[in-house]
């Protein structure tokens, strides 16, 4: 049998949170969760800064040096950091965040009131135009997860819960399109798509070594993190 540790039998992340941590970006969304949201929540948790990952958000930036205004995907956008990042960037760039955590959201809108930033509520990308880059970044993991690294992640972050949440990632992205990827629990290449993509650059970003296969159980070697291009 799979070792669980028993803080996790039976595991229900968000209300143990809220008892624990009292945080009120995770009573937020434990309200909402309670409320009946069919939201897919992955990472709880929202914590972020602007220049979290300088040197990838340099080499999206050089990536459209030459078109200034490129359709651009915070996918797990929190209060919306990455997006401020990016602004200074790019600041003729269509920006779009999306997250599930309501209160992460209103102060993400409270912070940038620029027109061509645009924060929405959601566990996928709104639909229309494709994305020329994505940033899915400390997204597809659970804090829990790293701290305890049990044999199987299913009963915290099952597979295929992160499976069904890239899926529609991936097809929001153009081809040729980027991804900035990092800081997950399971190996791109395995998820529905992600074999499609190809890394361009570390950026400096460690490779991933708490990682899962389909099966929900542990895997050895490293993930690849960075920037990755989607194959035309």
């Amino acid at each position: 049998m799979p070792r669980v540790p028993p803080a996790l039998r039976p595991f229900s992340a968000l209300r143990a949170f809220r008892r624990r941590l009292h945080n009120p970006d995770l009573a937020a969304l434990g309200r909402m969760v309670a409320g009946g949201s069919d939201l897919a929540v992955l990472q709880p948790w929202t914590t972020s800064s602007e220049e979290r990952y300088p040197a990838l958000f340099d080499a999206v930036a050089g990536a459209f040096a030459d078109r200034p205004d490129p359709r651009i995907l915070s996918f797990g956008c929190a209060g919306g950091e990455e997006v401020r990042a990016h602004r200074r960037r790019l600041p003729d760039a269509t920006i779009v965040g999306v997250d599930v955590n309501p209160r992460a959201l209103e102060r993400a809108r409270r912070r940038d009131r620029n027109p061509l930033s645009c924060y929405l509520i959601g566990d996928r990308p709104p639909p229309g135009a494709p994305f020329d880059a994505a940033l899915a970044l400390a997204v597809f993991r659970h804090g829990e997860i790293e701290r305890h690294r049990p044999d199987t992640c299913t009963p915290i972050l099952p597979f295929a819960a992160a499976a069904a949440t890239f899926a529609p990632l991936d097809a929001a992205i153009a081809p040729g399109g980027y991804l900035g990827w990092g800081h997950a629990h399971f190996r791109l290449a395995d998820l529905p798509g992600g074999a499609n993509y190809e890394l361009v650059d570390t950026c400096g970003l460690e490779p991933s070594t708490c990682l899962y296969g389909s099966d929900g159980f542990r895997v050895e070697g490293t993930g690849p993190a960075g920037l990755f291009r989607k194959r035309a």
